[in-house]
């Protein structure tokens, strides 16, 4: 399969000069090789790891992200905004670090991190965002645009898809977000553990509708700006 990264795909009209950038989580393969958390952190972390699988299911969180991500990538473009993948193929090699840095090197109005997730406990169930804390010591000056766009993007996900509202996680372990230089949030769409929510994320039209939410929610929070 041919490795297609950092695509950019121009919008139509006033929304052009906004850039959002959609990163795909995970890959087909993870990279175990160290990396900072942050800039000058001793901290080490894997490069990127392959993500979940449904546990009722089988679906590859990756693919379910791509799915998902490609949706979204179609319904930014008939907006007229500009959209950056980070990847548009299982078959990559793109470390956390690199995706926050597409990021920044478009000065994304937007970096949204498609993903979903997993608990030990198969009860647990519904939709989260993720961002750094205030005191963040590589982006906390960020914390205060990263913080509404999570909010946002949690409320509007949950009110137009139906999924159970978790909470926003802050956390300052996230390379992903610690190396970026633009608002970002890390979008869990459901839990890929809970019966009910992995069946729900297997469905072409929940993947539409969630897709769909994510949008609005970006063009809601770049209104609110």
């Amino acid at each position: 399969m041919e490795e297609k990264i950092n695509i950019l795909y121009k919008g139509n009209g006033t929304k052009a000069d906004k850039v959002i950038v959609i990163d795909a989580g995970h890959q087909h393969r993870g990279m175990t090789e160290p990396e900072p958390n942050g800039p000058g952190s001793e901290v080490m972390k894997a490069k990127v790891t392959g993500g979940t699988v449904g546990n009722f299911t089988g679906l590859k969180e990756s693919i379910l992200n791509l799915r998902v991500s490609e949706y979204m990538r179609d319904i930014l473009l008939a907006k007229g905004y500009s959209v950056v993948m980070v990847r548009e193929s299982e078959d990559v090699k793109i470390s956390n670090i690199e995706r926050a840095e597409m990021a920044n090197a478009h000065s994304a109005a937007v970096f949204i991190r498609v993903h979903a997730n997993s608990s030990a406990s198969p009860e647990t169930s519904g939709a989260l965002t993720i961002c750094q804390t205030a005191q963040n010591p590589y982006n906390g000056e960020l914390y205060g645009e990263c913080r509404k766009l999570s909010e946002i993007m949690l409320d509007v996900f949950c009110r137009v898809t139906g999924m159970n509202k978790c909470k926003i996680w802050e956390t300052d372990t996230m390379t992903g977000i610690n190396w970026c230089k633009v608002p970002a949030t890390i979008m869990e769409m459901g839990f890929m553990s809970n019966e009910h929510d992995d069946r729900l994320l297997n469905t072409d039209e929940f993947q539409h509708k969630a897709a769909e939410a994510m949008c609005e929610g970006i063009e809601e929070y770049l209104n609110s700006k």
